[in-house]
C-alpha cells in the first residue's frame, strides 16, 4: 500500500513559457521533474502519461505525487492518496483509463479502459462531473440500473468515468452490470474518503 503524506507537494511558481503554450512551473523544475521521472519509470509508463495529459488537455507538468499514484494504480496496487484541498488528486485518477489504454493497446485493443468513482457527497457531485468534462472526458452518472443502449456505450468506450454514490453498491442490478464491465473496469476510488462513517 502506498501512503502520501499532507505535506507532499508543496506548491511551485508558475509561469508560462512562451510560443509553448505550456504552463510549466520555474524551468529548472521542469527539467528535474522530467529527469527525476526518467530514473524512475520505464520508457512505455512516461509515454502513457504523456498521452494521457494530451488528452486530457492538461497543459502543466505532473507532481511526483500525482505520477507516483497513478503509477502504483495501474501496476495493480492499493492507493490511499491523502494530501491538501487544491493539491490536485482528481487528476490522479482522471487520467488512469487513457494510461490503462496506452499500455494495453498492444495486447487489448478491444478494450476500453474505465474509472468507477465512488463519491459520497450528494452536494459536490454535479461539480466533480462538470469538472471531468471540462477536461474532456466522458463521464457518466450511475444511479440505478443502466439502459441497455448506455451499457454498450460504457462497454464500447464511450464513457472513460462512472460515478456513483456508496448506495448504489448495494443494487443488485447495479452489480450486475459491473460483472459485465468487468473487463473494462481498471480501479474504483473512494473520493472524500473522510466522510466516510462505515465500510
Amino acid at each position: 500500500r502506498h501512503f502520501f503524506p499532507q505535506n507532499w507537494g508543496k506548491n511551485h511558481i508558475w509561469k508560462e513559457i512562451p510560443n509553448l503554450g505550456i504552463v510549466y512551473s520555474q524551468c529548472f523544475y521542469a527539467e528535474n521533474m522530467a529527469g527525476k521521472l526518467k530514473e524512475n519509470y520505464d520508457a512505455k509508463f512516461l509515454e502513457a502519461i504523456d498521452f494521457a495529459f494530451k488528452k486530457c488537455q492538461f497543459n502543466f507538468v505532473p507532481k511526483a505525487e500525482q505520477v507516483q499514484a497513478i503509477h502504483a494504480v495501474v501496476t495493480g496496487n492499493d492507493v490511499f492518496v491523502r494530501v491538501a484541498t487544491g493539491f490536485g488528486k482528481s487528476v490522479c485518477y482522471v487520467v488512469v483509463p487513457y494510461v490503462c489504454d496506452y499500455l494495453r493497446s498492444e495486447s487489448e485493443v478491444s478494450s476500453q479502459s474505465v474509472f468507477l468513482i465512488v463519491s459520497p457527497l450528494k452536494a459536490l457531485m454535479e461539480d466533480q462531473i462538470d469538472d471531468i468534462r471540462k477536461c474532456g472526458i466522458s463521464c457518466l452518472k450511475l444511479h440505478g440500473e443502466l439502459p441497455s443502449e448506455q451499457l454498450h456505450d460504457v462497454g464500447a468506450g464511450k464513457f472513460q468515468i462512472l460515478i456513483c454514490f456508496p448506495e448504489s453498491l448495494h443494487e443488485e442490478s447495479v452489480r450486475e452490470q459491473f460483472l459485465k464491465l468487468q473487463k473494462n473496469i481498471v480501479c474504483m476510488a473512494v473520493d472524500e474518503a473522510h466522510c466516510v462513517l462505515q465500510w
